[in-house]
């Protein structure tokens, strides 16, 4: 009895030693800050500052949002700005773990979203954002909330967003660009007939240079509203699971709590800078 009893303290303890380096690991795994990664452009208010710095001070409203999502799910979080090509690039190649997007079928092959029943989990998304079509003032409505009326205009749209690819699987022509200033000038001296932007970004851009886009107007129905997710690399969602769930649930509880005061926080007297 005495052997059978120092046999099993011994293989306990061979466990032990086993798991210990295992749940390190583990521990090591989470505790790496998660890196994410988004536009060196500014998208006031979403994200302020056109460079590849990120701003100590208000950054903007997605990434307050990242980080207070990740406090909720006791994790750190580094970023990074690229253009949001290259996000997605480094996305696929795992060197980036997490940006945020709006779900499109052929993104899945670099990036993971919540599911539920083969569709994005819209519950889990941490921002709603609309894209509305912008067009000059005294033309007659080019879209009435369900349809383009004029499918030959040229449309300007930002450049590998998921609003682009819409318009174009719709046959219509459509002109990209990397900013949406870019567009909006291009809009103003009729090199386009109408420019599909997100509406918080574009709505902005035009309170700031109302003295060169006064001639532009935004059509009150939204072309497209989005869903958006945090998204994961494949990479990093093979290896730690948990905390993209953790990061999933965290997400709209975070905007409840926190998205209106940001919205207030960020908010634009008419003619105001967005960084003083």
């Amino acid at each position: 009895m005495r052997i059978k009893s120092l046999q099993t303290v011994v293989a306990l303890l061979v466990l032990i030693g086993i798991a210990s380096p295992i749940s390190h690991a583990q521990d090591q795994a989470s505790a790496k800050p998660l890196s994410f990664c988004y536009q060196d452009i500014e998208l006031y208010p979403n994200y302020t500052g056109a460079s590849e710095a990120v701003p100590e001070k208000d950054p903007g409203i997605l990434v307050e949002l990242v980080q207070l999502v990740a406090a909720d799910a006791g994790l750190d979080v580094t970023f990074a700005r690229y253009p949001w090509k290259r996000c997605l690039a480094l996305m696929k190649l795992g060197r980036i773990d997490s940006v945020i997007a709006s779900f499109r079928p052929e993104r899945q092959e670099s990036m993971v979203y919540p599911m539920l029943d083969g569709k994005p989990d819209n519950r889990r998304m941490i921002v709603l954002n609309g894209y509305y079509l912008y067009q000059k003032r005294g033309k007659p409505p080019y879209w009435d909330g369900r349809q383009i009326l004029e499918p030959n205009i040229v449309i300007g749209a930002p450049l590998g967003y998921s609003i682009t690819a819409a318009l174009k699987d719709q046959g219509l022509n459509i002109v990209e660009a990397g900013t949406t200033e870019g567009l909006m000038h291009m809009l103003a001296y009729d090199r386009l007939q109408a420019v599909a932007a997100p509406g918080a970004a574009a709505d902005t851009l035009l309170r700031q240079n109302a003295s060169d886009y006064g001639g532009i107007i935004k059509v009150s129905d939204p072309l497209k509203v989005n869903h958006y997710f945090i998204a994961f690399s494949h990479q990093f969602f093979d290896k730690n699971p948990s905390a993209a769930d953790q990061l999933w649930q965290a997400s709209p509880m975070v905007h409840a709590t926190h998205f209106e005061r940001l919205q207030t926080k960020y908010a634009l007297p008419t003619g105001a800078a967005a960084n003083p």
